[in-house]
């Protein structure tokens, strides 16, 4: 194992559907020598009257033998 994190209640929801998480492998490169990958959540409320969904990033970078988040829950879609 190269690294690793624990996160409790990493995904919580207020009446919204939980609809899964995807890795997000893009290059972002933070520095010269940083590399992050993402980790993107997706939601949605399903009603007849006014169905809504949203998708969110969130960024970490290898600290040692732990992941560390450098950017929580931006809100990457909206409807």
């Amino acid at each position: 194992m190269l690294a690793r994190s624990v996160q409790k209640d990493a995904f919580t929801s207020d009446g919204w559907h939980f609809g899964g998480e995807q890795i997000d492998t893009g290059r972002y490169r933070l520095a010269d020598n940083v590399r992050a990958f993402g980790i993107r959540a997706g939601y949605g409320a399903s009603s007849r009257y006014s169905p809504a969904a949203e998708a969110s990033l969130t960024l970490y970078v290898r600290d040692g033998e732990y992941l560390r988040s450098v950017l929580e829950g931006l809100l990457t879609y909206s409807v």
